[in-house]
């Protein structure tokens, strides 16, 4: 039997399955992410998230046949700031998507309507706190010395696959989300000049596509993992995209919903029309397709929130008989 295994670096959690080739869940590994949070602060430590994500991949490959496993997929939280510097080493934590910190910023950009309209029409996204374009203008203003030490930005999904093949690469659908042009699919280095980051744009790696392989993994980490050296690595989605195709959603018109860290309800579409009132667009793992996205930031934490302080178990069967009492 021949398999696949699949990478979610999530906010909260990290996972690793073994899957057959029909798409059958054969064994599963997960760590408990850890983010951190204080005040509108949230980042998490880059080398921790590695580490799990190294432990779950040892797991779900421990007596696994390694000629049987045909490649890894990686994919994870999107957008925040992973900086890294020449060595491969982070320097500073990860800010997240869910942070804060740049609030004012936002708002002082938003105040520039031709600056927010181009940013806008020009990724499908509107300025947020947790882009990683907001966050390079923030560390800018705020923490000039450590973005100066900065040699590549990755998402957090492209740190994974940067340690599992050493490998610098960014992808589409992460990048698209605030540092390329959603239509053309291009870097959008003319918002970099627009919010004075020009001198920044060493800092993006060539970005693949989800479904391209990246490389394959290293000689350390085959060593580690017990896995074939030459075990492919492709590029990844950003996780509310992988979920996208994972719920079937492939043709236009099809519409899902995930409930996670980040709720959202997805709208697949053949056009794109990036700056129109009450819409986000972000690319489609499948090309020349587009996804119209509804999100709100705060989904589990909430019931994270009332498992600690309302009820007494995190057992969900024993939270479903409570609230049918």
């Amino acid at each position: 039997m021949k398999y696949l295994i699949g990478m979610d670096v999530g906010t909260s959690r990290i996972k690793a399955v073994l899957f057959d080739l029909e798409g059958n869940e054969q064994k599963i590994a997960y760590r408990d992410n850890e983010p951190i949070y204080e005040g509108s602060h949230s980042e998490q430590d880059m080398n921790m998230v590695w580490d799990k994500s190294l432990a779950c991949l040892k797991e779900v490959v421990e007596g696994v046949d390694k000629d049987s496993i045909l490649g890894i997929g990686v994919t994870g939280q999107g957008e925040g700031c992973w900086l890294i510097d020449k060595d491969g080493k982070p320097v500073s934590n990860a800010i997240l998507w869910n942070d804060g910190r740049a609030k004012d910023l936002v708002d002082e950009i938003n105040s520039n309507k031709e600056l927010s309209e181009l940013i806008y029409k020009t990724t499908g996204t509107p300025v947020l706190t947790g882009t990683a374009l907001t966050l390079l203008k923030w560390s800018k203003e705020n923490r000039k010395e450590v973005l100066d030490r900065a040699d590549k930005l990755f998402f957090c999904k492209d740190w994974v696959r940067y340690n599992l093949t050493g490998e610098k690469n960014l992808e589409l659908t992460d990048t698209a989300t605030s540092l390329m042009n959603v239509q053309t699919k291009e870097f959008a280095y003319e918002l970099l000049d627009a919010l004075e980051l020009g001198e920044y744009k060493h800092l993006l790696s060539p970005a693949i596509k989800p479904y391209e392989v990246a490389a394959t993994i290293t000689d350390e980490i085959a060593e580690i993992t017990g896995l074939n050296k030459d075990t492919p690595v492709i590029g990844g989605a950003i996780d509310v995209m992988a979920t996208v195709l994972g719920a079937g959603a492939i043709n236009n018109g099809d519409t899902c919903s995930i409930l996670g860290t980040t709720c959202a309800t997805m709208i697949v579409s053949e056009t794109c029309e990036p700056g129109k009132e009450n819409t986000r667009f972000e690319l489609h793992p499948i090309d020349d397709l587009y996804v119209n996205l509804q999100p709100t930031m705060s989904g589990t934490p909430n019931i994270d929130w009332v498992v600690d302080n309302i009820s007494d178990t995190r057992v969900y069967k024993e939270i479903d008989e409570k609230i049918k009492d």
